[in-house]
């Protein structure tokens, strides 16, 4: 019945009570609405391994504080009274928490509400022997699983694609063949059906982990010498964290951790400056590679040949040669020397000079002599070099019908030219390395009139060339 009903009929009933009934209508009127109470709760985490450690919050609205909270945990556990609470869940499981909330009222009210379910897994244990190293690598790993019912059963996967027998032991040994680095997984599942999952990071390495590269702005100069380094390295997976540098400048001076240090060399010598970049494994193992470069601080006055370099072999006609000169004076001039004999000079940077060399077959060693405007002189080392061309010995033979002529010597090659006079032969054929002729009947001899002697040449495929030898029909 509702309260419009209620007082109808008590008004149509009552109607000869006059002040009765109004007394008792104030009464009805002046009774309170019943209060509500709503409850949401919170739980972090919903989910972990074992022990799991899980708090939980409740928000009440409505009904009348001071409140009583029952925490009904799921796992046979309750608790009262405190909001928040945390819960350790010892054993691996589904755990669903409820919670019930009841106010302080004159008649209390009470609700209940599921706050959710919590997933505890089983905590796994997993180690591996080594773990990190040279491929191939041999690994032996172990497993363990806890906090749920035994028996457990253990699933690896070694994380190389490849085939393997020993997946179900607990603790199986597996060859990793090639470089990379590598994520074991190991899943554990107790008698329950709980289960729990872990990896470990395998690193199976080739040798170097990285390349490193030391460079200078200048490796040659009078003291006191000025030098900009610069450090680099190759990037690599295998190497977590930052790399660490290390200069040893080679003249006994302290090391420096800077990537791009400058160095000042005082006093002449060849000095081996060394970098060494150190980088750390995912295993905590510590890998050092270096790289070197030479720093020559010379005397006052020196010069080096630049070109050509010392062992270097060429074929064709010229040979430059050029050099370094270092004087606190002015360069007068730079002469240069060929097994001993002068063969010119050069007074301006680079202090070129330019030969030609057809003909010259075998090694040479060349050298240079500055002469400076204090008066002092300075002479390089010797460079040694190998030159290859073809020679001809000055001995020929005319075949008249058809008209062709031999000539003799050394290194020809197929595909060389005879040239007369600077004139290319009409046809040049190589008979051996020691033997070739030319043809081409009239033509030929309008190249070599009879009685007139004319200069021969043999340039084969490579440039190489011969010295000049007359020849006289």
């Amino acid at each position: 019945m509702s309260h419009k009903v209620f007082l109808e009929n008590i008004f149509t009933r009552g109607a000869k009570r006059g002040l009765l009934i109004f007394v008792f209508v104030l009464f009805i009127t002046s009774i309170p609405a019943l209060a509500q109470m709503t409850v949401t709760a919170t739980a972090s985490p919903t989910s972990g391994t074992a022990p799991l450690n899980v708090t939980f919050t409740a928000t009440v609205a409505g009904g009348t504080s001071p409140y009583t909270y029952n925490w009904d945990f799921g796992d046979g556990t309750a608790h009262g009274t405190t909001n928040p609470v945390t819960h350790t869940y010892v054993l691996a499981g589904k755990y669903t928490v409820s919670l019930t909330v009841t106010d302080s009222s004159p008649a209390p009210l009470s609700t209940t509400i599921t706050v959710g379910t919590i997933t505890v897994y089983l905590a796994v244990e997993i180690a591996a022997e080594p773990q990190c190293g040279l491929a191939p690598l041999n690994v032996c790993f172990s497993g363990q699983g806890n906090y749920g019912y035994a028996p457990y059963s253990y699933k690896w996967n070694f994380g190389d694609n490849a085939p393997a027998n020993n997946t179900t032991e607990q603790n199986p040994c597996h060859g990793y063949m090639n470089s990379g680095i590598y994520t074991a997984t190991l899943t554990v599942t107790d008698s329950h059906g709980n289960t729990g999952t872990t990896f470990i990071r395998i690193g199976v390495y080739n040798e170097p982990l990285f390349t490193v590269t030391a460079t200078a702005d200048v490796t040659l100069g009078l003291a006191p010498l000025r030098v900009n380094f610069y450090g680099s390295h190759s990037t690599s997976s295998y190497i977590s964290g930052a790399f660490e540098y290390e200069w040893d400048f080679g003249d006994g001076s302290e090391t420096c951790i800077d990537a791009a240090p400058q160095h000042i060399y005082s006093s002449p010598g060849v000095y081996t400056a060394k970098l060494t970049v150190t980088g750390t494994d995912i295993c905590g193992q510590t890998w050092s590679y270096s790289d070197t470069i030479e720093i020559t601080v010379a005397q006052d006055p020196s010069i080096y040949i630049t070109k050509p370099l010392t062992g270097s072999s060429m074929s064709g006609g010229q040979l430059i040669l050029e050099s370094m000169a270092l004087t606190s004076g002015t360069v007068v001039r730079v002469d240069y020397y060929i097994n001993d004999v002068y063969v010119g000079s050069a007074t301006t940077a680079p202090y070129r000079l330019t030969l030609n060399a057809c003909g010259a077959d075998g090694t040479y060693y060349i050298y240079a002599i500055l002469y400076d405007s204090k008066g002092n002189t300075a002479q390089s080392a010797k460079v040694a070099i190998t030159i290859s061309n073809p020679t001809l010995d000055g001995t020929n033979y005319v075949l008249k019908n058809p008209f062709r002529i031999k000539f003799f010597g050394t290194g020809f090659k197929p595909g060389a030219k005879l040239y007369f006079n600077d004139i290319e032969a009409p046809i040049t054929k190589v008979l051996s390395p020691n033997i070739v002729v030319a043809k081409g009947g009239p033509a030929l001899k309008a190249l070599v009139p009879q009685g007139v002697p004319v200069i021969v040449t043999i340039v084969n495929k490579d440039g190489s060339c011969s010295a000049p030898v007359t020849f006289q029909r």
